[in-house]
């Protein structure tokens, strides 16, 4: 009896909660920007540029207050934080506090705490 209750319990699917996929997902989007971020600049280092991506931006022909961002992110990748200052002015605070945030999250995610910054 006791042999076949524990073949049940690992036949059945491990759940995840939301948090765990929250938090899962904005570690594979902070990746998946940073690739695209890097890849942007060594672009622009070649001199060869994107196409302007930001809707505002296409539409007004003016600066959105985010234009610039992934600009900065290259930069910050690449260990320019002059640079990265120059293109955005809170991005490299922005993508600090993310990473600070992220790493909590993960922390307290591996140590099994139920406390945590994302409400389910």
């Amino acid at each position: 009896m006791q042999a076949r209750s524990a073949v049940l319990a690992l036949e059945q699917p491990h759940e995840l909660d939301s948090a765990t996929l929250k938090l899962s997902l904005f570690g594979v989007l902070s990746v998946l920007y940073g690739a695209f971020a890097l890849y942007a600049h060594g672009r622009s280092q070649q001199g060869r540029s994107l196409p302007v991506l930001c809707p505002f931006r296409r539409l007004t022909g003016h600066r959105c207050p985010l234009c610039g961002f992934t600009t900065a992110t290259g930069h910050l990748l690449h260990g320019d934080p002059r640079a990265a200052f120059r293109a955005h002015p809170f991005a490299p605070a922005a993508l600090a506090l993310a990473s600070l945030w992220y790493l909590r999250q993960l922390t307290l995610l591996l140590a099994g705490t139920r406390e945590r910054l994302v409400r389910n």
